[in-house]
């Protein structure tokens, strides 16, 4: 087996402002905002994406949410994110933005909506820690399965306390050729591990990344020496944090 080197990068998401929604109801005349907001402890331009809902049928773009005022508060400090020139609905932090584990980060949005409607909306969460012991990874070729992924086991030990995570595997600093990082991503409880050693736990999948598909095409293609790979974790909360508040 090759040797690599792994860095387990610990992530906070903070909940999307949200609102109780009956998929019964018709949605033509109600419109609420979704956010995307994971907040990193790895310093970078970090970036919260705002966007209305759209009818479960519609076939339509989602409607990017414009001219928002976006803040990250740590209770001494705060932050503004800026929206991005030429991507409407993007707002990202300055350069070199973190988050600190054990610190509890306050998500606040000011906007207004294809409707008129006016929000001030807010989401509350504390930075995780790290929250296991990596002993090492590898890797195994799904072969007739996936022509281009291999399945990720993971062996360390686990803090007991039961979290809720979103994992994804990264390789050299690229998730994916086509998606991102949340859609190339697992939702899990750690129920089945909590507290324990654990040996081989199947945690995530490997896909061919950008360069490779360049260099082989869409084949398979194992980890050469030298290659990085990184296990991105997004520790999440059980029940929703969000306190959304029109005005």
């Amino acid at each position: 087996m090759k040797k690599f080197l792994v860095i387990l990068s610990m992530l906070m998401l903070m909940a999307a402002c949200s609102e109780p929604y009956d998929l019964k109801t018709r949605s033509a005349d109600r419109v609420f905002l979704c956010v995307e907001a994971p907040l990193t402890n790895m310093p970078s331009v970090q970036t919260v994406r705002l966007t209305e809902s759209v009818d479960y049928q519609s076939t339509k773009d989602v409607p990017a949410v414009s001219g928002a005022e976006v803040t990250v508060s740590d209770g001494d400090n705060v932050t503004v994110f800026t929206e991005r020139p030429g991507s409407p609905g993007h707002y990202d932090s300055p350069k070199n933005f973190y988050c600190k584990s054990g610190k509890n980060y306050r998500l606040s949005i000011d906007c207004k909506l294809s409707t008129g409607k006016s929000g001030h909306y807010e989401a509350d969460s504390e930075m995780a820690g790290n929250g296991f012991d990596i002993e090492k990874i590898d890797y195994k070729y799904l072969g007739p399965l996936s022509d281009s992924t291999w399945v990720v086991g993971i062996w360390g030990t686990d803090k007991p306390q039961t979290s809720y995570f979103i994992v994804t595997t990264a390789v050299n600093g690229e998730v994916s050729p086509t998606t991102s990082l949340l859609e190339r991503s697992i939702l899990m409880p750690d129920t089945y591990f909590n507290g324990g050693h654990i040996s081989g736990f199947p945690i995530g999948f490997m896909y061919q990344n950008a360069n490779q598909m360049k260099k082989y095409g869409p084949c398979a293609k194992p980890l050469e020496k030298g290659d990085i790979v990184s296990l991105v974790v997004y520790t999440m909360t059980k029940d929703p944090v969000s306190t959304p508040v029109a005005s």
